[in-house]
C-alpha cells in the first residue's frame, strides 16, 4: 500500500507497493533510503545563523550545508554512512540524504520543507536491429 505524508506544504510518497511498481531503490539493512529533499529558499537571517566567518563564498556554501544538516537527526546513519549526500543551493534549495521513513516524517514537519522524492532506479533497455 502506498503512503503519502504532507508537511509544510509538501509531501513524500513511500511504501512497499510503490517500490515494486516504480523501481524505488530498496532500503539498506538499516532501513535507510536516499531522498531528494526540496526546501523553501532560506531567509538571510536563517542562513546567517550558519555563516562562520566574513561571508566568503566558501563560507556561504558551508552555511548552506550546515543549514541542510540541521534538518537531519545526526551526521551518520546507524550503519556509519554519512546522511547528507549533497547540498543544492543554486537554482533549487535542498539536499540529498539517507533517511528512514520515520525520520522523513520528522523532516517533513520542519519549517521550510516543501517536498521529498525517493531515489528511483532506472534500467536502460536496448532494441536490437
Amino acid at each position: 500500500m502506498m503512503s503519502s505524508i504532507h508537511g509544510g506544504g509538501g509531501e513524500f510518497v513511500g511504501g512497499q507497493q510503490q517500490e515494486e511498481e516504480e523501481g524505488l531503490e530498496p532500503a539498506d539493512a538499516g532501513g535507510y533510503r536516499k531522498y531528494l529533499v526540496l526546501l523553501a529558499t532560506p531567509s538571510a537571517a536563517e542562513l546567517n545563523k550558519f555563516v562562520k566567518d566574513g561571508g566568503e563564498e566558501d563560507d556561504v556554501v558551508a552555511a548552506h550545508r550546515a543549514w541542510h544538516q540541521s534538518f537531519l537527526p545526526s551526521t551518520r546513519t546507524s550503519l556509519g554512512e554519512p546522511r547528507l549526500l549533497w547540498s543544492y543551493h543554486t537554482g533549487v534549495y535542498g539536499f540529498a540524504a539517507r533517511l528512514t521513513e520515520d525520520e522523513l516524517k520528522v523532516v517533513s514537519g520542519k519549517p521550510g520543507f516543501i517536498h521529498a522524492l525517493p531515489n528511483v532506479l532506472y534500467s536502460l533497455d536496448s532494441v536490437e536491429f
